[in-house]
């Protein structure tokens, strides 16, 4: 399917056919600890391609008749093939996503499921650990002037430490 993006079409869909098709013939692995525990991560969705920098300014809209279409989402370097509940976590960066989230009800209401279980969360902090990280990291090259990004940078400090003490006391 095209995307309408010049490069992302059924070319890019094409090249990659043959990976998924590998990766679907490959053995399913039991992931369990030398105890035989699964990791508190549970079970691994079915993988996704995953954004993992959604927010306002990275989608356009287009109006008309009707409800607001997509036209296109940009900023596609932080993407990857994954579990698709990690796209959960730039629209609620610093907070928490819960079942009362309208990013939430909005998912489920276009078709979507996502159960927000002990794994879901321990994923969740996972994937905002990564994200992070990214933000603390991204600044060498990009050198935000400093009055805009120390803010950024605290709380990514700060909830990246929350995140590690609550993860290694799970």
């Amino acid at each position: 399917m095209a995307s309408g993006v010049p490069g992302h079409g059924a070319g890019a869909a094409g090249r990659l056919a043959p990976l998924r098709h590998r990766a679907a013939a490959a053995p399913r692995r039991d992931r369990r600890d030398r105890r035989g525990r699964r990791g508190r991560a549970g079970r691994r969705a079915h993988p996704s391609l995953v954004h993992f920098d959604i927010w306002p300014g990275n989608v356009f809209l287009t109006f008309g008749d009707g409800p607001p279409r997509i036209q296109a989402i940009i900023d596609h370097e932080r993407s990857f093939w994954g579990d698709p509940l990690a796209d959960f976590v730039t629209p609620t960066i610093f907070g928490e996503l819960d079942e009362t989230d309208d990013l939430v009800t909005g998912y489920r209401e276009a078709g979507g499921t996502v159960e927000l279980t002990p794994s879901a969360r321990t994923r969740l902090a996972l994937y905002r650990a990564y994200l992070y990280l990214i933000l603390l990291v991204e600044n060498g090259p990009r050198q935000y002037p400093e009055e805009s990004y120390a803010r950024v940078r605290d709380l990514s400090v700060t909830h990246l430490t929350e995140i590690l003490a609550r993860l290694r006391t799970a």
